[in-house]
């Protein structure tokens, strides 16, 4: 039970002479989640929602710890396309709350995935060729023989990739980031611009997966690898 306190409402008796009552109001715990928002605008505003108590999300407190991504089990949808494809899973994220390809707050999130997943199969795509084309096998002779060793060479081609990769993995640490900072002030959680940038930097996988794990109680509304908002059909909204 929550904590209570008592309101005084006056009443008339039978003879119209007023009196007072006390009834109990019942206050939210800190503890216990909370209707979830149904609009996040520019200002970072939320509006609460009662109308569907299975989209209610904690505030204060992330619904799971970082280091919970296998709560559910190694083969959860989430936690497998995190961990492979963590950029499309932050696009999922991006979608259920609402914010476009550079996480900023849209009435219109239709494109915000496929947007965010196109630039990470790029980003896949052109780091593995710099991976390839920098990378050569080369023999080296010391005193003790000649052996094969592996040196990275770069020409003009392979630096502009190097570059265009640099730049996408700028581009997802930012998003990652900003999208957790809207998260923490929406749904009142502490935490530090800084820590956010450190956890999406050193553990991608754990933080997109404990992003995507707050917006819905997986005992409920199951997560799915292929839609736009990570969830299966028919689950609601929470902004």
């Amino acid at each position: 039970m929550g904590d209570h306190i008592m309101v005084s409402i006056p009443e008339t008796s039978d003879d119209n002479v007023p009196f007072a009552t006390t009834v109990p109001v019942v206050q939210p715990s800190a503890d216990k989640a909370v209707p979830a928002f149904s609009a996040v605008t520019g200002d970072e505003g939320v509006t609460s929602n009662p109308t569907d108590p299975s989209a209610a999300v904690p505030i204060g407190r992330w619904r799971e710890g970082f280091c919970d991504c296998f709560q559910h089990g190694c083969a959860e949808p989430t936690c497998c396309l995190a961990f492979w494809c963590n950029g499309m899973a932050l696009g999922q994220v991006m979608t259920r709350l609402k914010l476009n390809a550079v996480a900023e707050p849209t009435a219109n999130v239709s494109k915000t995935f496929a947007i965010v997943s196109a630039l990470w199969i790029t980003y896949s795509v052109v780091n593995s060729m710099v991976s390839a084309l920098t990378r050569t096998t080369v023999q080296v002779c010391d005193s003790n023989g000649c052996y094969n060793t592996v040196a990275v060479e770069y020409n003009g081609f392979s630096t502009f990739l190097a570059i265009v990769a640099s730049l996408l993995s700028i581009y997802f640490i930012y998003i990652g980031t900003v999208t957790r900072m809207r998260m923490r002030k929406a749904f009142q959680i502490a935490g530090s611009c800084f820590g956010d940038c450190c956890a999406f930097f050193w553990c991608s996988c754990c933080t997109v997966t404990q992003m995507a794990r707050h917006t819905h109680d997986n005992n409920v509304h199951k997560s799915s690898c292929c839609s736009k908002n990570g969830l299966r059909k028919g689950a609601p909204d929470i902004v």
